[in-house]
């Protein structure tokens, strides 16, 4: 199932997706559900399982909910780009 590669792979793509966003403040303005002007702890990590969830859709390319050792390469290989896109 999931080694730690691919749940570091995810974990780094979504935080590298919640940084960009937060650059703007586009990730913390949609966290705030109840609208009172104030992102809590379980909002902000609401907000950021929606986007894991999100990406962890786009790298199951089969779409069973599992994601096999070509779809985690996948996912590794993204990050690397990524990564490596990220130190320049």
């Amino acid at each position: 199932m999931f080694n730690s590669y691919t749940i570091s792979a995810l974990l780094l793509l979504s935080s590298s997706v919640a940084l960009a966003q937060g650059r703007d403040g586009a990730l913390l303005d949609g966290a705030d559900t109840n609208h009172d002007g104030k992102v809590t702890k379980q909002e902000f990590l609401d907000a950021r399982a929606e986007q894991a969830a999100k990406l962890f859709d786009r790298f199951d390319a089969n779409h069973d909910g599992v994601l096999d050792a070509q779809e985690a390469e996948a996912a590794r290989n993204v990050a690397e780009r990524f990564r490596g896109r990220r130190q320049l």
